[in-house]
């Protein structure tokens, strides 16, 4: 069983397929996760909700993560 990632804005994710994609926007109503925007690398955004998100069974990319640290 994975470990579901929870979202963070800014972060790049990997998923079943090996697809690399950011989580750009996390859209509250009345105080609760609604909604997330994700972006792929080839520029396609998709709107989904938190159960879409934890059903996709994400995985932080730590490489992408770790080139933002040594370029800053």
């Amino acid at each position: 069983m994975a470990i579901a990632e929870d979202p963070v804005v800014g972060n790049w994710y990997t998923n079943r397929n090996g697809e690399l994609l950011r989580l750009r926007l996390a859209v509250y109503r009345h105080d609760y996760l609604s909604a997330l925007l994700l972006e792929y690398l080839d520029g396609q955004r998709e709107i989904i909700s938190v159960t879409e998100w934890y059903a996709l069974e994400l995985h932080r990319d730590m490489i992408s993560i770790s080139q933002r640290h040594v370029s800053t």
